[in-house]
């Protein structure tokens, strides 16, 4: 019998939780009938109750906040949003009872041991094919077939170490199977994340609920993972293989790997040498013995299996036949993914199994059988069709909304191929309660339950992810789609369940350093602390010329000041040559486009632009970098300059913003500084910082000071202040600015942080304690470049550099500075060179240019 079914209810009131029917046939989650909540739905709608809709709301502000702050975010393809798509999160949970989950557990712990025993036998003897259980066309020539994996050992002869369910529940509360998720099922990070999100929002009921926890899982799936070392390897170097951060779940990678304490590595991060696979890693190449992967499998290996992917690594499948690296879940596991063969899985279970499947399949024909082609046709309306082989670029369809020539077509390509097609049932999927705009709605839900082997069977994660339409009449539910997740609660949790599950922990090598750090994740490094200071640098120069441009000083209209604002241009902050800005009108054309460049979007070298290559260099670096930095990164990027935007920007506008940017951007290197450790990442992200704030500062001096003016006083205050050392230079002397004194504190002086010289002392000693300086008799290259212009600038005379010539122009300071400047491309080439050549290209600077032409 059906349970009677309850409409979205109005807000507000108690009767929002118990009134209404609603009109289409489907089995309601959180109502048996009006007025009667399901029995373990009872403390959850009494703690709604005391709580109220409007309280749910206001802390689901809160929630979304910091789902903002931690940076959650799913790739929707196509999405304007892009890699920036926030993770979509329902407040109100779904909840299972303690009875039904332990029927559900063990309908999916037997549909996991049968299909990891199809998959021993498809890439194995391959009785099943011999003995009709499955028809050889549809398995050989299916595309997730992988032919050189047939006959590769697996350890264990488990090819399901994680598993997947997709689950739906039909009309008359029958829970079926919609999808099998077997080659890297994604999902279980976004619903460690889900739960510690509701658990912050909902405490009270979470608790009086009494929750089954889901960290004993993590736990188990940490020993399952390890335990697949080869040769049973203690202590093995695991890593999460990733496509990068343009995949769609990237965020859940970064998670995971965070979590479970692993190193997140791209294809171009590892290489095989001798059946092996090694990490790319500065001190040298660094065995690695499990692979995570959430790649793909067709594109692991371009060697064996798709030649034109570049995500992979080349050689992976032998070092896997070689026995000297294990992949969780095994090459070749996707095969079970295809949807054609649910319609054979019962038979199968009865043969290898000896027992009935405890949950059904949707029901499911392929077309390459006549009966089933004959049904197919004969109910057309009533199924979805999707092709069989290959992506479903030109599907599902579903009959029932296609015009009458579309109709006309499909079954005239089913005829012709028949193989091609395979028909599923439609489900009336269940009604999860959903919070949208204030009031309760109800609308279709599937849980992705998840499964990780242990002692030759099968451990269930007390919970899942819950995915539930965007829209109320949608018959499809996926993230690709816009839908919105929600926590699992699996009820029934006790006392004992509260104390964590200890892994078992092997004895551990102490060790200090940082020699494995991946070559890519050095150079990303290197790369950040590049461009945030190239952000940094630039919001300064940009401060102190529209500080300049609106202050009634008596750089006004003068030369000075016109040198001042060219310095902009000449290092491509702004777009505009500036001319002379005692002309009418001149001036305000100067300062509109100055802040055009700080607010606009889209401007190739603008301050936006720049600032958007730090946050996706960071996005790239999430498992390295501390979630208080990278809040610290998106709080920049998603609240503070969208928060500035403005049609017609004033200057005081301006100020305030570059303000707030130089007090965010203090923050983040305050972070690297206080709270990094001194190993090689850190290293290299300073080395890039300082890098680039000497390329800063020298094309500075060498536009603005190279040539004399009578009014050279109120431009190095100027430039005092860019540089942030007016105080200091205050403490020093006393009456104007004169070039000599400042000359000495922003060119030579080593004990100033934002000296040349200061710059150039701090990457010689970085580059010390790199791992190839220390193995070298000689200094590198790199290290020959350094030392050159720290001995250039130690043996400068000051004064002499302060002396114009009868041209006015100072030529030992230009000669000088440009010794410096010509000398930092090149050092940065053999850096990249030495330590970052195996990884992706150097970047090229757009920005600001390391030489500009005087």
């Amino acid at each position: 019998m059906t349970d009677t079914l309850v409409e979205a209810p109005v807000a507000g009131t108690q009767k929002s939780f118990e009134e209404g029917r609603a009109g289409v046939k489907a089995y309601n989650e959180m109502w048996s009938a009006p007025h009667a909540p399901r029995p373990h739905w009872d403390r959850f709608v009494c703690g709604m109750e005391g709580v109220g809709l409007t309280e749910i709301s206001r802390r689901w502000e809160a929630a979304a906040r910091l789902i903002r702050q931690q940076g959650m975010t799913y790739n929707v393809y196509g999405d304007p949003h892009g890699m920036d798509r926030e993770w979509q999160l329902d407040p109100i949970p779904f909840i299972i009872d303690s009875a039904e989950w332990k029927k559900i557990s063990e309908a999916l712990i037997q549909r996991a041991t049968l299909l990891n025993h199809i998959l021993q036998d498809l890439y194995g003897p391959q009785k099943l094919l011999r003995e009709g259980f499955f028809p050889s066309a549809l398995v050989l020539g299916h595309p997730n077939f992988l032919r050189p994996c047939a006959g590769v050992p697996v350890a264990g002869n488990t090819y399901l170490h994680v598993y997947a369910a997709d689950l739906a529940r039909s009309p008359d509360g029958q829970w079926w199977v919609v999808n099998d998720r077997t080659q890297a099922p994604s999902g279980m990070g976004y619903a460690l994340e889900n739960r510690m999100v509701v658990l912050r929002m909902l405490s009270e009921m979470f608790r009086d609920c009494e929750v089954k926890r889901l960290h004993g899982f993590f736990t188990v799936l940490r020993e399952t993972i390890e335990r697949q070392a080869p040769h049973g390897k203690e202590n093995p170097r695991v890593v999460l293989l990733t496509p990068g951060p343009y995949n769609e779940t990237y965020y859940e990678h970064v998670y995971l790997a965070r979590y479970l304490g692993y190193t997140l590595v791209e294809g171009g991060d590892l290489t095989v040498r001798d059946n092996r696979v090694y990490l790319k890693a500065l001190g040298g190449l660094q065995q690695v013995d499990v692979i995570l992967r959430r790649l793909d499998e067709d594109f692991c290996d371009p060697l064996e299996l798709r030649s034109d992917s570049t995500l992979g690594v080349a050689g992976l499948l032998q070092a896997v036949a070689a026995g000297h690296v294990s992949v969780v879940n095994p090459l070749g596991s996707g095969l079970i993914e295809i949807p054609a063969l649910r319609a054979f899985l019962s038979p199968l279970c009865r043969h290898l199994l000896g027992e009935d499947l405890k949950m059904p399949s949707v029901a499911t024909w392929w077309c390459g059988h006549k009966q089933a082609f004959d049904y197919v046709r004969d109910h057309l309306d009533q199924l979805t069709v999707r092709p069989t082989f290959g992506p479903e670029r030109s599907g599902p369809f579903v009959h029932a909304m296609l015009s009458a020539p579309e109709k006309a077509a499909l079954l005239e390509r089913m005829r012709f191929r028949p193989h091609d097609f395979t028909g599923h049932e439609q489900v009336a999927m269940s009604l999860a309660p959903t919070l949208a705009n204030g009031k309760l709605e109800y609308r279709p839900a599937v849980v992705r339950v998840f499964l990780v082997a242990r002692d030759g069977g099968y451990h269930v994660m007390p919970g899942g992810l819950t995915r539930v339409a965007a829209a109320g009449g949608q018959g499809m539910v996926s993230m690709q789609h816009g839908d919105v997740s929600k926590d699992t609660w699996v009820l029934g949790g006790n006392a004992a369940e509260e104390i964590a599950a200890r892994a078992q922990i092997a004895s551990l090598e102490l060790r200090r350093g940082g020699n494995d750090l991946a070559s890519r994740v050095a150079d990303n490094l290197f790369w950040l602390g590049r461009y945030t200071e190239r952000c940094e640098s630039g919001v300064r120069l940009l401060r102190t010329v529209l500080l300049q441009l609106t202050d009634e000083s008596s750089l006004r209209c003068s030369p000075a000041l016109e040198r001042l604002v060219a310095a902009p241009y000449a290092m491509g902050l702004t777009s505009v040559c500036p001319g002379d800005l005692c002309l009418a009108g001149e001036l305000e054309r100067v300062q509109a486009d100055l802040l055009e460049s700080v607010f606009a979007t889209g401007r190739p070298m603008g301050l936006r632009e720049t600032f958007g290559r730090v946050h996706w260099i960071a996005s790239s670096l999430r498992d390295r970098i501390s979630p208080d930095v990278w809040r610290i990164v998106n709080h920049l990027e998603r609240e503070i300059f969208p928060a500035a935007a403005s049609s017609a920007p004033q200057p005081g506008e301006g100020i305030v913003l570059l303000n707030s940017i130089v007090t965010i951007l203090a923050a983040f290197n305050g972070m690297e500084m206080e709270n990094m450790v001194r190993g090689m990442g850190w290293r290299f992200l300073d080395v890039g910082r300082r890098l680039e704030r000497a390329v800063f500062m020298l094309n500075l001096l060498r536009k603005t000071v190279t040539t004399a003016h009578e009014d050279d006083a109120s431009l190095l205050e100027a430039l005092l202040d860019v540089a942030d050392c007016s105080m200091s230079y205050r403490s020093r002397y006393f009456g104007p600015a004169h070039l000599p004194g400042v000359l000495d504190l922003l060119l030579l002086d080593e004990e100033n942080p934002r000296s040349i010289a200061y710059q150039f002392a701090v990457i010689l000693s970085h580059l010390d304690f790199l791992p190839r300086e220390q193995e070298d008799h000689l200094p590198s290259q790199a290290k020959k470049i350094v030392l050159a212009g720290l001995a250039n600038m130690r043996l400068a005379d000051v004064e002499a550099l302060s002396k114009p010539d009868e041209n006015h122009f100072r030529s030992a300071l230009d000669q000088l500075l440009d010794v410096l400047v010509r000398g930092l491309p090149p050092f940065s080439d053999n850096l990249t060179l030495r330590y970052f050549s195996h990884s992706v290209a150097a970047r090229e600077l757009n920005s600001i240019a390391v030489q500009i032409q005087s």
